[in-house]
C-alpha cells in the first residue's frame, strides 16, 4: 500500500535528481585549450575562440587581432586573421578543428596547406576547404 512515508521518500528522490540534472546542466560550457599552453577559456563564440587562441599564440592583445569566420560546421572552422591595423603580412587565413569540447588550431597564415592531410586526419570537408585553401 502507498502511505505518506513512501511518498514522502519518492518526492524526494525525484526532487535530488531533478537538482541534480539542473546543476550538471547549467554548467555546461564550451572550453578552448590552446594547444601551446594548454590555458582554458570558456563560453566563447568560434569567432572569439580563434580571436583568443591566435592573440596567445602571437603573444598579442585581444584588440589587435581581428578574426573572421568564413565557413564553419560543427567541428570544422575556416577562417581569416588581421593583426594590429593591417597591412603587408599582417594577416592570413586560419583552420580549427573540435576535438571533443575543445578548438584547436590547426592552421594560421599565407603559405600553402597539405589538403589531403587536413581531409584524411583532421576530416576537413571540401566545403570549408574550398576555395580559399584546396582546389
Amino acid at each position: 500500500m502507498f502511505n505518506s512515508k513512501n511518498f514522502i521518500i519518492i518526492f524526494l528522490s525525484i526532487l535530488v535528481i531533478a537538482l541534480l540534472g539542473f546543476i550538471f546542466f547549467q554548467n555546461k560550457t564550451i572550453t578552448v585549450i590552446d594547444r601551446a599552453e594548454d590555458e582554458v577559456v570558456e563560453e566563447l563564440s568560434t569567432e572569439e575562440v580563434m580571436q583568443s587562441l591566435l592573440a596567445q599564440k602571437y603573444n598579442k592583445p585581444l584588440n589587435e587581432v581581428k578574426t573572421h569566420v568564413i565557413k564553419e560546421d560543427a567541428t570544422h572552422v575556416a577562417g581569416s586573421v588581421m593583426f594590429g591595423e593591417g597591412g603587408p603580412g599582417a594577416g592570413g587565413l586560419v583552420l580549427m578543428v573540435k576535438e571533443g569540447e575543445t578548438w584547436k588550431l590547426i592552421y594560421d597564415g599565407n603559405g600553402s596547406v597539405n589538403c589531403n592531410e587536413l581531409r584524411q586526419k583532421y576530416g576537413f570537408s571540401n566545403e570549408i576547404l574550398r576555395p580559399n585553401f584546396c582546389d
